[in-house]
C-alpha cells in the first residue's frame, strides 16, 4: 500500500514537471491538481487500513468501506474544484487524475505477472 502511495506521488511529480516545461503553470497546476484528487483519499485509505490491521475480522468490510468512501471523497473532491477554481484546464485536470488512478492498476498486474 505505501509503495502505491510512493508510486503515485512520482507519477505526480513526474506529470507536473513535464506539464510545467511543456505548457507552463496553468496546465501544470491543472495536472497537480488532478492528481492529488485521487492520491489525498489514497492516503486516507491508507491510513485507515494501517489502523484497522489489527483486527482481521473487520478487514473484508473495511476494504468496502475504504473504497466507497475513496470514491465519495473524489467526487467531493472534483466537484469542490469546480466551484473553486473555474479557471482550471479540465482537459489537463482529467490526465493527472487518470494517470494517478491507473499507477494501482499497474502495480496490480505487475505483481499479478511476476506471481
Amino acid at each position: 500500500m505505501k509503495d502505491l502511495a510512493r508510486l503515485q506521488l512520482v507519477i505526480i511529480c513526474l506529470s507536473w514537471f513535464v506539464a510545467l516545461i511543456f505548457w507552463g503553470i496553468p496546465t501544470a497546476v491543472s495536472v497537480l491538481l488532478g492528481g492529488l484528487t485521487y492520491f489525498i483519499p489514497t492516503l486516507l485509505s491508507i491510513m485507515v487500513l494501517t489502523r484497522l490491521r489489527k483486527v482481521p475480522e473487520l478487514l473484508p468490510m473495511t476494504l468496502l468501506i475504504v473504497e466507497v468512501h475513496k470514491i465519495l471523497v473524489v467526487v467531493i473532491i472534483i466537484v469542490a474544484t469546480y466551484f473553486f477554481c473555474p479557471q482550471i484546464n479540465w482537459v489537463s485536470y482529467a490526465v493527472g487524475l487518470i494517470l494517478v488512478t491507473q499507477v494501482g492498476l499497474l502495480m496490480f498486474r505487475k505483481s499479478a505477472y511476476y506471481e
